[in-house]
């Protein structure tokens, strides 16, 4: 009688744990994205996959001076506060394109996104300067990363600066390797 006890009582916890665990699956699905997520969405999966999967499309509208899509595409996705402090600067002799964007508020959040047109064809190199945590206190502000066309990331070390120069520096340097 005390093992079924017993055996009941273990096959009531279980079933309460897997009711909560289902509550809880179900109320993170139907929760709304953190601002945060949304950025992150915009910066490290659309516009990589902008850049990667649409044959120059999307570079040459920046290159061109058309920044609606992206505009738009942010506006919508995060908010018109977030779309508003986006800017682009043209970079025509080394065949690239620099997004610059508010201060992040959080890692991995993107200060800015270079991407740079290989050759003048449709193979591109997309790089991204990301807000990190100073976790061993040497004053890191972030980190410089690559998305590759097969939507990989790669991650090419902390940096001390916030400056858009710097980060640029820091690209040609990497496309030169």
């Amino acid at each position: 009688m005390k093992t079924k006890i017993i055996r009941f009582l273990v096959f009531c916890t279980a079933l309460l744990t897997i009711n909560a665990s289902c509550l809880a699956d179900e109320q993170t699905q139907t929760k709304e994205p953190t601002k945060s997520q949304k950025v992150y969405y915009l910066q490290h999966k659309l516009i990589p996959k902008w850049v990667h999967q649409s044959g120059g499309a999307f570079f040459n509208d920046l290159n061109s001076g058309k920044y609606e899509k992206l505009i738009e595409a942010a506006s919508q996705i995060v908010s018109s506060e977030f779309s508003a402090a986006i800017s682009i600067k043209k970079y025509p002799d080394e065949n690239g394109v620099l997004i610059s964007f508010a201060a992040p508020a959080e890692p991995p959040e993107c200060y800015y996104i270079y991407i740079y047109r290989e050759n003048n064809d449709n193979k591109f190199s997309l790089f991204t300067y990301e807000k990190t945590y100073d976790q061993f206190k040497k004053g890191h502000k972030g980190v410089v990363g690559q998305w590759t066309a097969e939507m990989a990331h790669k991650n090419l070390g902390p940096r001390t600066y916030e400056d858009l120069d710097s980060f640029v520096g820091d690209v040609k340097k990497a496309m030169q390797r």
